[in-house]
């Protein structure tokens, strides 16, 4: 990484000439992350044609290795051939590329989504990576919300719902509860919760019933109802889950009854 020589890539970015980066002299897991991360930002921020052509073909030639080093020491990865993709799953914590670094998509511990991790987070000082575990120790350290106390700082019935709902979603941490919501937010996921399927059915008429979505379809000619007959249209086709659960428009119910959703 020494012999790597920077130049001035698109509003003044600071990369990598790819010409200068010797993919053949790699050794560490630090030198081929790290090079696959700057030709990623010379690729992205090219300050030619030519120049940025070399930087991603080289960049993916890295791809493949980069993801299997990763995924050695107990990371998902979603860092392909053809560019930090979605593989299909659907699970929150995993990595991807950003524009010069290594993205983590989201953490247990954290609001925050697509986090940087730093060098001294990934790679021990022989530029071997961390384990998974130890990299997002160092990370919780750097970015780790505090914790609710259930037993402590809501009421038990609250309580009772937010770990019926963790258990369900395997959530581990609480770090902010609006029992006037209600809601709760476990890491960047963010829950709440109706008594039953009848409260959030009537929740859902009110909020169609201020029309603004009932007008839009009758200007477009979706239909010809007056505004009651098409709210019962719209619950009995779509059902009430289309008008709360913005997140994917479902919702799950508990054993007692509890009707909830994801929000974000």
């Amino acid at each position: 990484m020494k012999d790597w020589i920077y130049i001035d890539g698109y509003k003044g970015k600071k990369i990598v000439n790819p010409d200068t980066v010797d993919l053949t002299t790699l050794k560490t897991d630090e030198e081929i992350i790290m090079a696959y991360c700057e030709l990623g930002k010379a690729s992205h921020f090219r300050s030619n044609e030519k120049l940025g052509t070399s930087a991603w073909e080289k960049e993916v030639q890295l791809a493949d290795k980069v993801r299997e080093l990763l995924e050695k020491v107990g990371w998902h990865a979603h860092i392909f051939k053809g560019g930090s993709t979605d593989c299909g799953c659907d699970e929150a914590l995993y990595l991807h590329s950003g524009f010069g670094s290594i993205e983590v998509h989201q953490v247990p511990f954290a609001s925050e989504w697509n986090i940087d991790l730093l060098p001294k987070e990934l790679f021990n000082a022989d530029g071997s990576l961390r384990s998974m575990k130890e990299t997002l120790e160092f990370l919780r350290k750097r970015i780790g919300d505090d914790t609710v106390n259930l037993e402590a700082d809501v009421s038990s019935k609250t309580a009772e719902i937010i770990r019926a709902i963790m258990k369900e979603e395997d959530l581990k941490e609480v770090h902010e509860v609006d029992e006037s919501m209600p809601s709760f937010r476990s890491g960047a996921q963010e829950y709440t919760w109706r008594d039953n399927e009848e409260q959030a059915e009537q929740e859902a008429r009110q909020l169609l019933m201020d029309g603004d979505e009932w007008k839009m379809a009758v200007q477009e000619g979706k239909t010809d109802l007056g505004l009651e007959d098409w709210v019962e249209e719209v619950i009995k086709d779509d059902g009430w889950e289309i008008v709360l659960c913005s997140y994917d428009s479902t919702a799950n119910t508990l054993e007692d009854g509890t009707v909830y959703w994801r929000t974000n």
